[in-house]
This record gives C-alpha cells, sequence and structure tokens, in this order.
C-alpha cells in the first residue's frame, strides 16, 4: 500500500520514520540483516535522519540510504531481466558516449546548426556539449519519456509553428543523436520502466519479497517527484508498503492560489475564475511547493494520510505567527504583529548576489552561536 503522509515540520516526519523503523524490529527478528530502505533528496537529509534516529533509539544502523532514482531503478534491474544494475542513462556514463558519437557519423551531416558548431569547436567544447547533453538527456528519461519515444518513431515534438526554427532544428539533431544512442546501447524500441510496471502489477506481495525485494520503503522529505517515478510508485504500492513523508507549509488546499500580478493578468485574460491570492508570501513564494506537491495529488489523490501531522508553533516569535497564519492559510493584516524587543526571529537584510546572501547568513550563525543560545543546536 502506497500512504502519503504530510506536515509543516521535518521533526514530525522524523519522529513517523523512526517510529516505523522500530516497529520493523519486531517484524524481522529473524533476520537482523534486513535493512531498512529509506529514499531522501541529500546528504543533508540523510545525516538528519541517522542523527534522529541514533538520539531516539540510541543507535542508527543497518540502513539503506538511497536517491530516488537510483533506488527505483535497483528495482527495475532486481525484475526485468534485460536491465544491468547501473542505469546506462546516468548523465556521466551518457555523457561519454554522446562524446564519441559526437565524434563521428555521417548523421551529423544532415544537421547544419549541429555541423557547423561541431567544425568550430576544439576538443574541450566537444566534451562540454556531451557532459551537458547527458545530463539533458538523463533528465529527457524522467521527465519527457513520451518525446523519447515519439523520436524513436521518427516522430518530432515541437515542430509546431509557435516553436522557433532553431528549435526545431535542434531538436532534429537531437532525435538523431537519440536513436544512435539507443543502438549503441542496444535498447531501440525497449522500454524498461514500462516493462518494469507490467511485471510488478501481475506480480503478488509474496512473490516479490521472495525475489529478495523489501516489504517496506520510506521516502522523506523529497524536493520533486517526476511523474513517471510516481507512476513506478504507485505500481510498488501493489507489492509493498510506500511511505511518502512531504513537508507542506499549509494544512488547507492552497494549489488554487497564485500571486497578485498572475491574478491580474488572468483577469485579462478573463482565465481568472477559481483562483485566488489567500496568503500573499505563500502565493508568491510557494509555487515550486506548490507545483511539486501538485503531482502527488494528482497522482495519488486517494493515497494521503488523513490524519496529518501539522504542528503549530508554540514561539511568541514574529517568524512563529508568521509560518502559523501560512498554516492556516490566514493572511496577517498589515501592522497587526508589532516585533517585541529583542525579537530577530525575522531579519532583512539588502545583498547584491546569492553569494552574499550566504555570506550573511553564515555570518548570523555564528553570531547566534558566539552568544551561546541555549536554544540553538547544530
Amino acid at each position: 500500500m502506497l500512504t502519503v503522509h504530510c506536515s509543516n515540520r521535518f521533526e514530525v516526519l522524523a519522529d513517523r520514520v523512526a517510529d516505523r523503523v522500530a516497529s520493523r524490529v519486531g517484524m524481522h527478528a529473524a533476520n537482523p540483516f534486513t535493512p531498512d530502505h529509506l529514499v531522501v533528496p541529500s546528504a543533508a537529509i540523510q545525516r538528519a535522519l541517522r542523527l534522529h534516529l541514533a538520539n531516539k533509539h540510541g543507535i542508527s544502523a543497518n540502513l539503506n540510504f538511497a536517491f530516488l532514482a537510483q533506488w527505483l531503478w535497483a528495482r527495475v534491474a532486481a525484475v526485468v531481466p534485460q536491465v544491468q544494475s547501473d542505469s546506462p542513462y546516468a548523465a556521466q556514463r551518457l555523457g561519454w558516449r554522446l562524446h564519441g558519437l559526437l565524434k563521428e557519423g555521417d548523421w551529423i551531416q544532415d544537421h547544419p546548426r549541429l555541423a557547423r558548431y561541431l567544425h568550430a569547436c576544439d576538443a574541450l567544447m566537444r566534451h562540454d556539449l556531451a557532459m551537458q547533453l547527458g545530463g539533458r538527456f538523463e533528465q529527457y528519461t524522467t521527465y519527457r519519456p513520451d518525446w523519447l519515444a515519439g523520436w524513436e518513431q521518427g516522430h518530432l515534438a515541437l515542430q509546431g509553428a509557435a516553436h522557433a526554427p532553431s528549435v526545431k532544428e535542434d531538436e532534429r539533431w537531437q532525435a538523431a543523436l537519440w536513436r544512435s544512442l539507443q543502438e549503441q546501447i542496444g535498447a531501440t524500441g525497449f522500454d524498461p520502466v514500462g516493462r518494469f510496471i507490467e511485471t510488478v502489477t501481475s506480480t503478488s506481495p509474496e512473490a516479490w519479497q521472495a525475489m529478495g525485494q523489501p516489504a517496506q520503503v520510506q521516502l522523506v522529505a523529497l524536493s520533486g517527484m517526476p511523474p513517471q517515478h510516481a507512476r513506478m510508485l504507485a505500481a510498488l504500492g501493489e507489492v509493498m508498503d510506500v511511505h511518502v513523508h512531504v513537508m507542506n507549509p499549509c494544512q488547507e488546499y492552497w494549489f488554487d492560489l497564485v500571486d497578485a500580478r498572475r491574478l491580474r493578468h488572468l483577469g485579462r485574460k478573463a482565465e481568472g475564475a477559481g483562483f485566488e491570492v489567500g496568503h500573499p508570501l505563500l502565493a508568491a513564494w510557494g509555487r515550486q511547493t506548490q507545483s511539486q506537491l501538485g503531482v502527488l495529488v494528482d497522482a495519488f489523490a486517494d493515497r494521503f494520510d488523513d490524519e496529518g501531522a501539522y504542528r503549530r508553533h508554540q514561539s511568541p516569535s514574529l517568524l512563529a505567527a508568521l509560518q502559523n497564519s501560512i498554516l492556516e492559510l490566514s493572511p496577517l493584516e498589515p501592522g497587526s504583529l508589532p516585533p517585541a524587543h529583542g525579537d530577530t526571529s525575522i531579519e532583512i537584510h539588502a545583498c547584491h548576489s546569492l553569494s552574499r546572501q550566504l555570506e550573511v547568513l553564515h555570518s548570523r550563525l555564528l553570531s547566534a552561536f558566539a552568544e551561546r543560545d541555549s536554544t540553538l543546536t547544530p
């Protein structure tokens, strides 16, 4: 079964992860070497979870941490016979394959825009192009599998009148390069993800575990999830327990919020019905999170835990009041929160660049630790 758990606090999500890790100890007492599978977005979240589990249970061991794409590919390789254990579509590996393809082949002459660039570039520029294309193609396999399937069949996606001639030409040579790459890998006409979903949906939970696959996985605080990965997780939810722990700053339905400028634009086009500003800060700064959560809502609308673990901040500070207003989708009236003496929970710094923002943040953190604030921990 797949379940999505939401909270506005990372600590709450970490507690839920720790509770499930503890609950599985008895389940696998006969095999103490069975690891817990945890999927994280970064090394920082991995370290935070390790420390949290160690603090709560006195030990943090036998944990299998992985990134989502890496973990899913391992599952694909386990059940689809033709698939290698290491993905051939990893950016670095693709980059070197593409580097070789960009140095040879008569197909290049059929694409003047690419041919002109390769004729004028040196070896370093060709290497940079290959590595950038490796990263781009890796993203295509996740976010644009429909494009890749069309390219293999000779169909193009961006050939309408709305696209510039250079965009159309770039798609043509990328499609030809993709076909050459698939021939080299030996994967022409083969869809490993589609084959994986077909296999999993026809497998029982008992047969899945008999393959040596995990009975449970927990995904923690992922910054985003491509639709393709969501489909794979939905299939896995039929044979194992999949728990998706999501950071959500607002406990109300806020997916129709847009900032005031966009609402005015939609109003001029008579498309503003159903949209509102709601909380102006959430509408203006929450668009990326809104989009990422929207993918989960579309994919798992009926899989959300009804008992969302949302927690109000109990501090009397300005920051807590602002966070609570976002949590409850109740915008604050201008001037309604005069700051208490010494309240520095919200500070505004004018910085001339992103680097300077980080320098100021670093300085403020060092200052806070130097003042020996007992509430602060690393």
